[in-house]
Parts: C-alpha cells; structure tokens; sequence
C-alpha cells in the first residue's frame, strides 16, 4: 500500500513538472515569435512595462522551469515537493493567460487592458511572496544562498534606480518633412542622447543648448537642402547611465547610416497615402509597396495608432513609417483625431513631423510640390464626456484659422512661390464633408482653399474609399460638397475589390497618387498591391 502511494506521489510530480514544462514553452514560443503586428511582443513589453520587462519574462521561465527540476528531482528521491512544484505550475499558468490575454486584446487594439492585468499580477505575486514565501525559503537557507540573494536584490535595485538598460535602435529613422526642414526621429531602448551626422556636420537632439540625456525618441532636425544635397546621413546614440551636475557616465556608442533620396520630379511625382491603419500595419505596409523604389514620399494622415495611451501607440507610426521608407524617403505627417487622446497625446510631437511651436498644422514644400495640412484635431466638442474635460481644440482650431489666413495672404511664399507645379491639401477630417464640430469654420476652410488652385485634397477618418468630385455629393446626398477640388478619402480597412476582411487586419486599401504635368492619377491599391480602382484627373 506505502509503495503504491509512493508511486502515485511519483506519477503526480513527473505530471506537474512536465505541464508547467509545456506552459513554459508556449509563454517562450510566444514571447519571441507571435506578432500581432511589426512590433511584437517583446516590443510591446518594454514599451509598455519598461526595457526590462521582457529580460524579466525570460528570467521568470528560466526560473520556473529550473525549480521544477530541482523540485522533480527532489520528488523522485522521495522527498517533499509537490507544494513547490504546484508554485511553479501556477507560475506558468499565469504566463500563459498572460500570453492568451495580449493575444485576445491586441487585435482589438486595447493593450492597456493586457497592461493592467499584467501590472495587478505583479504586485500581487510581490505581495504574496514577500508575506508568505520569502520569509520560509529564506529561513532555511544557508549563509552563502543568503549572500549570493542579497546581491543579486542589490544589483536590482541599482539597475532600477540609475535606469540602466540594454541599448539598442528599435526600426530605421524617419525623415519627417515640415516647413523647409527634415525632422529624423528615431528610437532607442534605453536612454541615450542622440545626434545625426551629414557630411562631417553634427546636429544634436538638444534644447536651449542641453543635449538630451533621458529621452528613448530622439528627433533631430536639419535643413531640408542640406540633406537634399548630401543624399545621406548617419543617426548616433548613447545611452546615458548617469548624467549628474558634475559627472556623466555613458554606455555604448550605437550608429547607422542610411542613403536618402529627395523628391525626383524627373518622371512625374509618386507618393502613397495612409490612414486609419489603426494599430494594424500588416495590411497598409503591403499595400504601400505599390510604388516600390519609385517613391518620393509617404504621407500618413492619422489615426495610426488608436489612441496615444503609451509610448508602445506612438512607436506605431514610427514602425510603420520605418518599414515602408526604411529612412530613405521623406515622410509628411497629419494627425488623427485618435491621435489626440490619451495620456501620451500630450507629448505625441516628440514622434512625427510637427511645426516648431509643436502644433500640427504647417505647409511643407517637396520639389516642386506645395502641401497644405491642415488639423481638425477631435470630431466631437471639448466638453464631449469622452475627452473628461482634457481637450480644449476650439481654440486650437481658432488658432489654425488665424494661421491660415497669414499663408494665404503671401502666395508667393506659400501655394504660387517659384517652382510650385502641383497643391495639395492634407487633412485626416475631410472637413469639406462634415458639420462637426465646428460647422461654420469648416465651411469657411473650404471657401478659402478654393481659390488656390488645388489638384488634390487627401483625407481618411470615415474608413471608406471614396473619390469626390467638385461640387458633387456625399454620402446619403444631405451634404452638399461646396469645395471646388477634387477630394479622395482613401484608406478601408479591407479589400475593396473582393469586401474581404479578418480580426487580424491583414486586409487593407489605401491610395497611390501620381503627380504629371498634363494629369493626376489616383489610385485605390490593396494589400496585394493591386489597383482597385481609379480616376485620372486632367490638369
């Protein structure tokens, strides 16, 4: 009876330690390879949770699967170690719902919901093992264990409290274009101070003379001729470790260099227009590649990311713009109206191409194309219960108003300078299209642009493909299109062609355009890279 308990305590132990096995494996699986977008989970972990956040998931598997070795061995040997073993079991269980949880929320765009479960747990099993677990494993340990555990807290603790982290350059810079300069933003894991290099000349990430030292976003911004003329440059950070007011220790030196390449009007102008992507790039990276190396620029106009609640949203439109210019061509900017809200939104300028003051209205010459992007900012009034009281655009908008009229009034620096062949106007609201929530302005933006010779106006947010002719109609035909431009509202997060759509958003349709002296083209291109439809407009 005694050897026929001892071999079922045996069978159950041999049980648990291969399932906490076989969690262990799939949290590993999943941790280095599932990808619900460019990001990744290991991404997602340190832009969410800090850079250590994935190190530590890795430590916990190794841990875990280490002690239910040691409690197998034990349990085979006849000794106790169920109960440990039951611990690391449970310990697994939760990296996996873990795991199943960033798998269910991620597509729905809602990773803060994976953030807080995740951060509950945390402090949980801190609580937890600090009252009920340390106390019994530490009193039974010998004094060497003891030594080797405080060192290793102390070492963690200095790591926590100086921030030091393993550096590296998360996707290839941006080269966003603004006004008459570049703005080249990158990322690092850590944080470092950054610079670019063009021909020998340093331009640094700093304000008011201070380098910045604590910043993982770097933008660095240089004259748009001079990159124009060099047609290559190199981004450079280094981690800082300790920056006091007397001594500074920095870590690694990371650099890459990249060719550029400006506009090339030499066979017509080709650009590609992105919106509502959403946090689901797989699609819209695809269906981006139409031009291939033929393209001048790329334009992303909002909603990228589904709100900017952390750094891990913002790095989407960083991802996405690195993967389809790989930092070689200029990209153009415009915000979303999801774009502006949560906790991040407030610093969101520190990611994309912005104007000085850090709004996100601002003219921008390429070549011999004159662009006008205008913000509509949210959809809803200030007081709307969705913003809780965080959002003042009124008199944002008022402010843009203002701004409009002064680059208006001097043609000859703005839309009818020397060597403007083509206009376009950029907007993520296709404000000549809708009433809220400002009405009366919105009426009076398209009565001043309508003078100024537009060939083409890009717009997205209603996640339909849609080309609109002057002073045509719209939707259920209860609003009247007054503007006297052509407007293409073109990002669907689906195939247009076939309606085919998945959770995954591997579907998408979104717009090339080429720009020719006699015509400008349109087209609706899908994840395939195929055209879907078109019009050619004649000039």
């Amino acid at each position: 009876m005694e050897q026929k308990k001892k071999s079922n305590q045996k069978g159950l132990t041999i049980v648990v330690a291969a399932a906490t096995w076989v969690l262990c494996l799939i949290s590993a699986v999943g941790l280095f390879t599932v990808r619900d977008s460019q990001i990744g989970l290991w991404r997602d972990l340190s832009a969410m949770m800090g850079g250590f956040a994935p190190i530590a998931a890795v430590v916990i598997l190794v841990l875990d699967v280490g002690l239910s070795i040691y409690f197998l061995v034990r349990g085979l040997h006849g000794k106790k170690a169920i109960g440990g073993l039951l611990l690391c079991l449970a310990a697994s269980a939760v990296l996996v719902i873990l795991f199943v949880l960033y798998m269910v929320f991620a597509p729905l765009g809602q990773l803060w919901i994976f953030e807080l479960v995740t951060k509950l747990l945390i402090g949980a099993s801190v609580i937890l093992i600090a009252l009920f677990v340390l106390p019994k494993v530490i009193s039974g340990w010998k004094i060497a264990p003891r030594i080797i555990a405080c060192v290793v807290l102390a070492c963690m603790a200095v790591l926590a409290i100086f921030r030091i982290q393993f550096n590296s350059i998360w996707f290839d810079p941006t080269v966003y274009a603004v006004e008459d300069e570049y703005q080249i933003v990158w990322y690092t894991s850590a944080r470092s101070n950054g610079w670019v290099e063009i021909d020998g000349q340093k331009y640094y990430d700093a304000q008011s003379g201070n380098i910045r030292s604590t910043e993982k976003v770097h933008k660095v911004t240089v004259p748009m001729e001079v990159l124009d003329e060099a047609k290559a440059y190199s981004i450079h950070s280094q981690g800082t470790l300790i920056h006091h007011g007397y001594f500074s220790l920095k870590g690694r030196h990371l650099s890459a260099s990249y060719s550029f390449r400006p506009v090339d009007a030499s066979d017509g102008i080709q650009f590609h227009n992105i919106s509502d992507t959403h946090d689901y790039p797989t699609g819209a990276i695809a269906s981006a590649s139409y031009w291939g190396d033929r393209l001048d620029f790329l334009i992303l106009n909002g909603d990228i990311a589904t709100a900017a609640e952390t750094d891990r949203e913002m790095l989407e439109v960083l991802d996405i713009a690195s993967a389809i210019t790989g930092g070689e061509r200029p990209v153009v900017y415009a915000r979303g109206n999801h774009e502006t809200r949560g906790e991040s939104a407030a610093t969101a300028y520190k990611y994309v191409g912005c104007s000085d003051e850090g709004n996100f209205y601002y003219e921008v010459r390429l070549g011999p194309v004159w662009i006008l992007l205008l913000d509509c900012a949210e959809d809803k009034e200030d007081g709307h219960r969705e913003y809780g009281g965080m959002a003042d655009y009124s008199a944002y908008r008022a402010a843009e108003d203002a701004w409009l009229d002064e680059v208006l009034a001097q043609p000859a620096q703005s839309y009818a300078a020397p060597g403007v062949e083509y206009r376009l106007l950029v907007s993520h609201i296709p404000f000549n299209v809708t009433e809220k929530p400002e009405p009366e302005l919105y009426a009076s933006w398209v009565q001043k642009v309508n003078g100024i010779g537009l060939d083409l106006a890009l717009a997205g947010h209603t996640h339909e493909c849609l080309f609109l002719e002057p002073n045509g109609q719209y939707g259920d035909g209860e609003k009247t299109v007054t503007s006297t431009y052509w407007t293409v509202i073109g990002s669907a997060q689906s195939d247009i062609s076939t309606g085919e759509s998945d959770s995954a958003h591997h579907y998408f349709t979104s717009t090339a355009v080429e720009l020719q002296p006699d015509a400008v083209t349109a087209m609706f291109v899908n994840q395939d890279a195929a055209v879907c439809d078109e019009v050619e407009i004649a000039r």
